[in-house]
């Protein structure tokens, strides 16, 4: 379906022969979306929006152009605070570019990225975006929940750099948000 027009109905639909029931809102607790998808999507298809996704890409659009420009944006979206850290690392990855090339050095170094991208795989994630999950998940997700979830043997030490970099750049976006905050009062 990618890049084909399709309603949220036909979806659904689609989701549920392929896996037996619409269960994509519990199979995936986080979403991600680069801003040049989301903008390749608006000037695609927002002529077929439904009013809630118009409604929806006018959130999207006032809340992004009080601090991004161009498409230099990520949209992150969560049920569940638990996995904040995990789409903020996807932000980052995609935002940053020094984030990303200290991921890209972990990643290849990472001895187990092939049995991990072979259970990334099996989950459904796709070839391009799994050095960017690789390093979402080891960097904020709990090791023994990756453990039982991909059934790889991920230690403390497979995380540990993951960890380390990402509470770098973290805590580092939390000091120059404050600091804008700051400058806006």
């Amino acid at each position: 379906m990618k890049e084909q027009y399709f309603t949220v109905e036909q979806y659904m639909d689609r989701y549920a022969k392929e896996y037996g029931n619409f269960t994509y809102f519990s199979d995936w607790a986080g979403f991600n979306v680069p801003g040049k998808v989301i903008s390749k999507f608006w000037n695609t298809f927002c002529r077929y929006f439904s009013k809630k996704e118009h409604e929806l890409f006018y959130h999207i659009d006032r809340n992004v152009k009080e601090w991004y420009k161009d498409d230099n944006f990520y949209v992150i979206a969560t049920y569940d605070k638990e996995d904040l850290a995990h789409e903020l690392a996807h932000g980052y990855y995609y935002l940053l570019p020094e984030y990303a090339n200290a991921v890209r050095d972990l990643y290849n170094k990472f001895k187990k990225k092939r049995s991990f991208n072979n259970a990334l795989l099996r989950k459904g994630y796709s070839k391009p975006f799994l050095m960017d999950e690789t390093q979402a998940y080891l960097a904020t997700d709990n090791i023994q929940y990756l453990n039982e979830e991909y059934k790889i043997k991920i230690t403390n030490e497979d995380c540990k750099p993951f960890r380390k970099l990402y509470k770098l750049i973290d805590n580092e976006q939390k000091r120059l948000k404050r600091g804008s905050k700051n400058k806006k009062s």
